[in-house]
């Protein structure tokens, strides 16, 4: 995780750009998610009380579930409205789903790009499209 962690401050600092990241660990799918003022000490989060993000970090289980869905669902209308650059890192042999789904649920409001993969921890971004007039 060192150097997809390392990529995303790099990126997201520039602007403060939400990080949302899927925990690295399995048990995660079956427990609350920890709050974004507690990701850092949560132990389905552990590599971020070594490697720091500065910016907002929303976290997010191991897997899709019911509770990616709804936190990502929310995090998206908000971004939407606030015209809101963000990042997703996630495993992408246990994530994949996760990036498919926000991929797929952002398309109408911002374009997704890979910015790299790292042992196999991908960093998404996502940058909001260009605004129609009405």
């Amino acid at each position: 995780m060192k150097y997809a962690i390392e990529l995303a401050q790099r990126n997201a600092s520039v602007d403060d750009a939400p990080v949302l990241m899927c925990s690295g660990f399995v048990e995660s799918n079956f427990a609350a998610m920890p709050s974004k003022e507690t990701i850092r000490d949560s132990r389905y989060f552990a590599p971020l009380s070594y490697y720091q993000l500065s910016v907002p970090v929303i976290p997010l289980p191991q897997l899709i579930n019911d509770e990616t869905i709804q936190v990502g669902s929310r995090f998206l209308k908000e971004a939407a409205q606030k015209h809101e650059r963000f990042l997703v890192v996630a495993d992408k042999f246990h994530s994949y789903r996760t990036l498919d789904w926000f991929a797929d649920h952002a398309a109408r409001t911002h374009s997704a790009h890979i910015l790299g993969v790292f042992d196999g921890m991908e960093v998404m971004e996502f940058v909001p499209r260009a605004r129609v007039a009405p």
